[in-house]
């Protein structure tokens, strides 16, 4: 649908009992649009964008977003980005994306094939590869941050992130439905992958995990969150909890069990003949840059 089609549908009066939904996604922006208010009734719109020659959204692409997002009452917009879209310069795009405050979905092909779906993982791969070297990153952009939240609830509870599927219908309609299970989770093991591969040293230890778990305090605004808003949703993990502690208490004790064991790896490393702490940290960065990056913040909406 067409955005000027949007804003005169939702001009037109409700019928009696009609409940007009304030979320709409996939609404393409007229090269010639004129009306710059937000369609009535509209809190999100998932806006597909459209890319330029040079890679860049187009003018009138990003006028709409900058629009919506300066309202006293800013519409929340999602951009969508499609797979035929090419994107020249994947640091760029996602640059933007964070420079504009808005949110991105990759969206997978709509014909997959072997040839088609390896495109779109090299291109997740990309902007994965971008998304955890922005420091200042709060958006969502999708499937990557719904993919990490999933390896945050694997270290949390294992059996949980095995049977876990995605509930939100943003993400069913859009990556659940479109991709079989075994690309699914190809795709989920490549981007396993390259988070691991980011967090091994020279000497071949994997930190990914104990790195997660104490960077979950500033990826989610403090673990004591993961724990309540994981416990609310799944009450069975309260059930788990050891009696006269908290969820939060619990997490947490595992988290700094976590610290404790890497801190003592380090001082074991400090004694011997390997490289110091501080060498193994610079030898990160060279290796892969986005890895002494300070994570994003949380980052909820549809993922």
């Amino acid at each position: 649908m067409k955005l000027s089609e949007l804003i005169e549908l939702r001009k037109t009066p409700a019928i009696d009992g009609e409940e007009r939904p304030t979320a709409v996604f996939g609404v393409e922006v007229d090269d010639d649009l004129e009306d710059f208010d937000p369609p009535l009734g509209i809190t999100e719109i998932g806006l597909v964008a459209r890319l330029k020659d040079d890679g860049d959204f187009s003018d009138e692409f990003l006028d709409v977003v900058i629009a919506y997002q300066n309202l006293p009452e800013p519409v929340s917009v999602l951009v969508e980005i499609p797979a035929g879209e090419v994107i020249k310069d994947t640091l760029h795009l996602v640059s933007t994306i964070e420079a504009i405050q808005v949110s991105a979905a990759f969206l997978p092909p709509e014909t997959l094939d072997e040839e088609t779906f390896e495109a779109y993982c090299v291109r997740i791969e990309d902007i994965a590869s971008v998304w955890a070297s922005r420091s200042n990153f709060t958006q969502a952009v999708l499937p990557v941050t719904s993919y990490f939240q999933h390896m945050i609830v694997s270290l949390l509870d294992p059996e949980l992130g095995r049977t876990f599927v995605p509930d939100d219908p943003y993400i069913v309609d859009k990556f659940h439905s479109k991709l079989p299970l075994e690309k699914s989770d190809a795709l989920k093991a490549r981007l396993y992958r390259l988070f691991h591969e980011g967090f091994t040293t020279e000497e071949g230890e994997d930190l990914f995990d104990d790195t997660m778990m104490a960077l979950c305090r500033t990826q989610y605004a403090g673990i004591e969150d993961i724990a309540r808003d994981l416990t609310m949703k799944y009450p069975h993990l309260q059930a788990a909890v050891p009696e006269g502690e908290t969820a939060e208490e619990a997490v947490s004790g595992k988290t700094e069990t976590k610290e404790k064991k890497t801190a003592s790896r380090k001082r074991k490393t400090s004694a011997g003949k390997a490289p110091s702490s501080s060498k193994a940290k610079s030898t990160k960065r060279a290796k892969k840059p986005y890895t002494s990056a300070k994570k994003p913040k949380a980052r909820t909406s549809k993922e």
